[in-house]
């Protein structure tokens, strides 16, 4: 099984294997989740924060359940129609896109095991009081058509941490980074000079 705090100690392993002794961190969804946890408990090592389309805290816990349970039961091609309309908004969904197809491809070839893990974790992810100790710089994302980790998710995350950023992307859901991708990299690229500077 998989928790929240056994990814962040893999991503500060890996910035041990690769002797990177500070960095910028950028984590979405569950990876904003690693990024949360990895800032609270090893904040020294991280330079700046952005967590994007992500929660400090995700119930019910039945949800997550379920989708243990069909994924185990059929597979990732059980939930990846689902998963596209959460993490895609209707009109990005009815342009033609390659994007949508490769994401599309992604969860279908997503382990299955490995998919039922990590919602494992993410259902018994509790950073609420943990995350009020970030002292980084950090920047909190949100798509503001974002069914699967809405607003108010980052909002939760927000109040948290002192001096953090906040920002809603209009017409994005979950994957904003890819929907909205040039008003995305100026976002977070306008944030990491802030930090050079």
């Amino acid at each position: 099984p998989y928790t929240i705090d056994m990814l962040a100690d893999d991503a500060l392993g890996l910035l041990d294997g690769l002797e990177i002794e500070r960095a910028h961190f950028c984590g979405l969804s569950k990876g904003g989740m690693v990024g949360q946890a990895l800032g609270a408990r090893h904040g020294e090592r991280l330079r700046s924060l952005t967590v994007c389309s992500t929660a400090c805290y995700m119930a019910p816990k039945q949800i997550w359940d379920e989708r243990i349970e069909a994924v185990n039961a059929g597979g990732m091609a059980a939930l990846a129609d689902a998963v596209i309309e959460r993490w895609f908004t209707d009109g990005f969904r009815a342009e033609p896109s390659i994007a949508v197809e490769r994401v599309r491809q992604m969860i279908l070839e997503t382990p299955a095991h490995g998919y039922a893990a990590c919602c494992a974790a993410i259902r018994d992810m509790d950073l609420r009081e943990t995350i009020r100790g970030i002292r980084l710089p950090t920047q909190i994302i949100v798509g503001a058509d974002d069914p699967a980790t809405p607003p108010a998710k980052a909002e939760e995350i927000h109040e948290r941490i002192p001096h953090a950023r906040l920002e809603v992307m209009p017409d994005a859901a979950h994957l904003l980074n890819i929907e909205q991708d040039v008003a995305f990299d100026a976002s977070l690229l306008a944030f990491l000079d802030h930090q050079a500077r």
